[in-house]
C-alpha cells in the first residue's frame, strides 16, 4: 500500500512539474494554471477602471473567488506531492523544504492572504491594498517560462557579483551625496539641505537620467556633477556586464545539455 501510495505521488509530482511533452497531461495542467494566472491579471487590470469595475463588480468578485481556489487547491496538490518531486524528495523534510522555497512561498502567498477576509467573515472587495496584492501571481508564470527561468539562474549563479556591484553602487550615491551636501547647502538650502534629499539627486545623475529638477549652482558642486556623471556611466554598467557574461555562461550551459542529449538519443 505504501509502494503504491509512492509510486502515485511520484506519478502526479512528474506530472505537475517535469512533463513537458506537447499535448501531454502535464502540458494541459501547465496551460490551465497560465491561463488562471492570465485570468487573474485581467480581473486586476479591468477592475482599476471605475466604469467596468461599477458596472461589473460582482463578476470579477466571482471570478476572482475561481482563480483563489484554484491556486489554493494547486498549491495543496503541490505540497502533498512534494515528497516524490526531484527537487525536494532528497530533504528529510520534502514538504517543508516545499513550502519554504521561492516556487513554494509564491504558490502559497498568491492565495492565503485572501482566505482571511473570507475566515473571518469580511468582503473581500472591502480590502483594496489586499486586492493589489494578488499582482504576486504573475511570478507564478516563472515556473513556466523558459527565459525567466533563465534569468533567475543568471541571478542565482552571479549573486555574489551582482551585490558586490550593488554596493559599489551604494557607496558612490552615499560618497556623491555627502559631498554635495557639504557644497551646496548652503547655496541651496530648499534642496540640498540634508543627505538624504542629495541622494535623490545623486541616482538621478548617476544614472544620467538628468530630470533637471535639482541641479548644483556653485562651482565645486558642478565639478561634483561632472564627476558622478562619468562614473555613473562605469559603475551602472558592471551589473549589466555581468548579468551579460551569466547569460552567456547559462546559454552555454544549455547548448552543452541539449548536445549530450542529443549524442545521448544517437547511442540509444
Amino acid at each position: 500500500m505504501s509502494d503504491t501510495k509512492s509510486t502515485l505521488t511520484k506519478k502526479i509530482a512528474h506530472i505537475i512539474n517535469d512533463q513537458d511533452t506537447k499535448y501531454s497531461t502535464g502540458y494541459w495542467i501547465d496551460m490551465l494554471v497560465l491561463f488562471m494566472i492570465l485570468l487573474s491579471v485581467l480581473i486586476i487590470i479591468f477592475e482599476s477602471v471605475p466604469e467596468y469595475n461599477e458596472k461589473y463588480a460582482d463578476i470579477f468578485f466571482y471570478l476572482d473567488w475561481v482563480t483563489i481556489t484554484f491556486f489554493a487547491i494547486e498549491f495543496f496538490i503541490r505540497w502533498l506531492t512534494a515528497t516524490g518531486n526531484k527537487d525536494f524528495a532528497d530533504s528529510k523534510y520534502p514538504r517543508l523544504k516545499y513550502f519554504f522555497s521561492l516556487g513554494g512561498q509564491i504558490d502559497f502567498w498568491a492565495f492565503f492572504p485572501f482566505l482571511i477576509p473570507a475566515i473571518f467573515g469580511f468582503d473581500l472587495r472591502q480590502f483594496k491594498l489586499l486586492r493589489i496584492f494578488r499582482i504576486i501571481r504573475i511570478f507564478k508564470t516563472v515556473r513556466y517560462s523558459q527565459s525567466i527561468t533563465i534569468l533567475k539562474n543568471i541571478f542565482q549563479n552571479k549573486k555574489q557579483d551582482l551585490i558586490i556591484s550593488m554596493v559599489s553602487i551604494l557607496f558612490l550615491l552615499i560618497i556623491a551625496s555627502s559631498l554635495m551636501y557639504l557644497f551646496e547647502r548652503e547655496v541651496q538650502p530648499e534642496h540640498f539641505n540634508s543627505i538624504p534629499k542629495c541622494l535623490w539627486w545623486a541616482a538621478i545623475t548617476a544614472t544620467q537620467v538628468g530630470y533637471g529638477d535639482v541641479v548644483p549652482i556653485s562651482f565645486l558642486g558642478r565639478v561634483i556633477g561632472v564627476a558622478v556623471a562619468f562614473m555613473g556611466i562605469g559603475v551602472f554598467a558592471i551589473p549589466a556586464g555581468i548579468i551579460a557574461a551569466g547569460y552567456t555562461d547559462e546559454m552555454e550551459k544549455r547548448r552543452k545539455r541539449e548536445t549530450d542529449q542529443s549524442q545521448l538519443k544517437k547511442h540509444e
